[in-house]
């Protein structure tokens, strides 16, 4: 009897399910726990990576900045790496620069390429290349939370970035107006198609304004453009092609630039790449007899040899031999007080051929032209402590007296502080420089002065006086070396196998369940360590 109560309990054990689904329940609670276990330990992988990657964009940046600041590399890697702590502090995500010598490096970006190599003095450093990893191998991995349980205690995560200064694409250096401070081109400037205006400060359009086609403007900041291109307007009926971009150029210091250009003429010594480009389609060319007959020793004269010569002697010459650097200086210091015509330079045409061509005039005199001057294809720099300006009697011409935008008569005129150009001097392929600012006069002989292919570039502000038109030179080149390089920082993409190792990897890989050697693998710089 006992024995049969004992089978039926057996047999009732066996059959029923009382109870089931709570023990079915725990387990897939269990798996569930897990689940949610790996799938935070992989957000918290791909979060920390996203950190990374904006710690290490961020430094690059800040590198890239101080390299355009013109700061040596020291400077640059001490602005990197005082980024990075800002970010991510080493007290709390541990050394992420383990080996600066490769994992923080400034090198040359070509971007007709997109290729990196090591920087030299014919192609500077313009990229910063930022690596940051957290990994077992340098002492600081990621650790998981549930992952631990099956094999993998932390992640290993790498992040790279490089950030370049590169040449922008919306407008050349050699294109329209381009001015740290304000710019103002009077009551009513007229635009063609395609004319390029940036000022890093603030823009004013008159209602006069007017443009054919696409006018490019731009500012860091386009709420700085007022008039009719105010970007609220744009918005109620303003024409399209006056609206602003937010573009942020990086300028060098103007006055910097063209006071290291007239040096590098000068000195014998040194020989600057623009110097050889410019000298490269300008050969010696001219009858160096007109040199001794006003007492200038011409033996042995050679392209972009240096002249020194004396105001007077330099407007005696019969005729000024192309292919040289004339050094003509009148001492001209500050609040002089001689009267102007013992610190002026007297430049009389012949009514023939052009006054000046294709040479370089580097002077501290004021400049006056006869109405029969004429220069073409010169490089003018102008280094007196005054505002420079260069008087001329009407029909006088810089560049091309035809207007027809020949790019072979371009006339380059650099002043290191402030310039007034009078506008009949300006009317075609003029590309004034000034490391302060730049006042386009008015005519008084025109009602309209019509520019084409006027170039301005100033350190400080343009303005303009009575009424101008604006028109680029089709066929000219949108680069000119000789001109003050107009840059923008970006982020590139080149491959890095070749200037930066592998990630760092964990001392032992990770074992997942089922695979005797596999690897939970995110991206290439994201793995699991041990």
């Amino acid at each position: 009897m006992a024995g049969s109560r004992a089978l039926s309990r057996s047999k009732r054990f066996r059959t029923q399910e009382d109870g089931g689904i709570t023990a079915f329940g725990l387990i897939s609670i269990c798996l569930m726990l897990l689940i949610i276990g790996i799938a935070i330990d992989v957000a918290n992988a791909y979060r920390h990576k996203t950190l990374l990657q904006i710690a290490a964009d961020a430094a690059a940046q800040g590198g890239v900045v101080a390299l355009a600041r013109g700061e040596d590399a020291a400077t640059v890697r001490g602005a990197v790496e005082a980024m990075v702590e800002m970010n991510l502090p080493e007290a709390s995500y541990g050394q992420l620069i383990t080996d600066p010598a490769t994992e923080l490096q400034l090198l040359h970006y070509d971007p007709a390429t997109g290729k990196l190599k090591e920087a030299d003095p014919d192609t500077p450093a313009n990229a910063v290349v930022v690596r940051l990893q957290r990994s077992e191998a340098e002492g600081n991995p990621l650790p998981t939370f549930l992952m631990g349980l099956v094999g993998h205690d932390a992640w290993s995560l790498a992040a790279s970035s490089v950030a370049v200064l590169v040449p922008t694409q919306r407008c050349g250096n050699a294109e329209g107006i381009v001015t740290r401070g304000g710019l103002d081109l009077g009551v009513s400037p007229a635009f063609e198609d395609g004319f390029c205006l940036h000022s890093q400060t603030a823009i004013t359009l008159s209602a006069g304004t007017s443009a054919k086609g696409d006018l490019r403007i731009s500012l860091p900041d386009p709420s700085g453009c007022t008039g009719v291109c105010d970007p609220q307007k744009a918005t109620t009926g303003a024409s399209s092609n006056l609206r602003p971009v937010a573009l942020n150029l990086v300028m060098p210091d103007i006055h910097d630039h063209v006071a290291w250009l007239a040096a590098g003429f000068l000195d014998p010594q040194v020989t600057l790449p623009e110097e050889t480009a410019f000298f490269a389609t300008r050969p010696l060319d001219g009858d160096p007899e007109a040199l001794r007959e006003v007492g200038v020793s011409a033996d042995n004269i050679r392209p972009g040899d240096v002249l020194r010569i004396t105001p007077l002697q330099f407007s005696q010459l019969r005729e000024r031999p192309a292919g040289l650097v004339y050094d003509v200086r009148c001492d001209t210091v500050e609040d002089d007080p001689r009267p102007v015509w013992e610190r002026q330079l007297m430049l009389i045409g012949d009514g023939f051929g052009p006054t000046l061509r294709d040479l370089v005039l580097i002077t501290d005199c004021a400049i006056e032209m006869d109405d029969v001057a004429r220069i073409e294809g010169a490089l003018i720099i102008m280094t007196g402590p005054e505002e420079a300006r260069i008087q001329a009697l009407q029909g006088a011409t810089l560049g091309d007296p035809k207007a027809k935008c020949d790019p072979a008569l371009r006339v380059r005129l650099m002043t290191l502080g402030d310039l007034a150009l009078p506008a009949e001097l300006a009317l075609s392929n003029v590309s004034a420089v000034a490391g302060g600012n730049i006042r386009l006069e008015d005519s008084p002989d025109l009602w309209l002065a019509s520019h084409n292919g006027l170039v301005l570039r100033a350190g400080g502000t343009v303005t303009a006086e009575a009424n101008h038109s604006f028109a680029h030179c089709p066929d000219e080149a949108t680069t000119d070396p000789l001109l003050p390089a107009m840059q923008v920082i970006a982020y590139a993409m080149p491959d890095l196998s070749s200037v930066l190792p592998p990630p760092a990897k964990p001392h032992r890989k990770a074992v997942l369940p089922g695979k005797a050697k596999g690897r939970l693998k995110m991206d290439d710089d994201v793995h699991p360590g041990s």
